[in-house]
């Protein structure tokens, strides 16, 4: 069951997720041959986020999301056979610099860079999973008890 939010409350979320984490990386929206999802999601220079997050609670069988650098980003779309998806893809890569926090690209996406994944998608279940994911986070603050 999905959860109610308040429609001004889910837009606020977004919209201070979206204008915080903006810069965070560049959103490739791909196509990929569906047989291929699982095991482009289980690809070690793959690290899963938003819609593909474990802990985004959400199940999205047809589309893999994740953090990609930018070296490993050309040998992913030759290896999968990506092509440009447009508003239609089945496969969003957040392309980081090589520089990127090493956590980032190997498995460790901080949880509000998920919800703004999440937030970006723009659905009410994704609505949904990242205002619980920044509830969660914000519960867990240091400082607060």
């Amino acid at each position: 069951m999905v959860e109610s939010v308040d429609e001004r409350e889910e837009g606020a979320v977004a919209a201070a997720l979206a204008s915080l984490l903006r810069r965070r990386a560049e959103r490739h929206v791909l196509q990929a041959a569906r047989a291929d999802l699982a095991d482009l999601l289980r690809d070690t220079r793959l690290a899963a986020s938003g819609v593909s997050a474990p802990g985004a609670e959400l199940s999205a069988t047809g589309i893999v999301e994740g953090y990609v650098s930018r070296p490993d980003l050309d040998e992913l779309v030759a290896d999968y056979l990506l092509v440009p998806g447009g508003g239609q893809g089945n496969v969003i890569l957040h392309v980081v610099p090589e520089s990127a926090d090493a956590n980032l690209l190997h498995g460790s996406v901080p949880w509000l860079f998920v919800a703004a994944d999440l937030a970006d998608h723009h659905g009410p279940r994704e609505q949904v999973a990242a205002l619980r994911i920044v509830r969660n986070a914000l519960s867990h603050a240091p400082g607060e008890s």
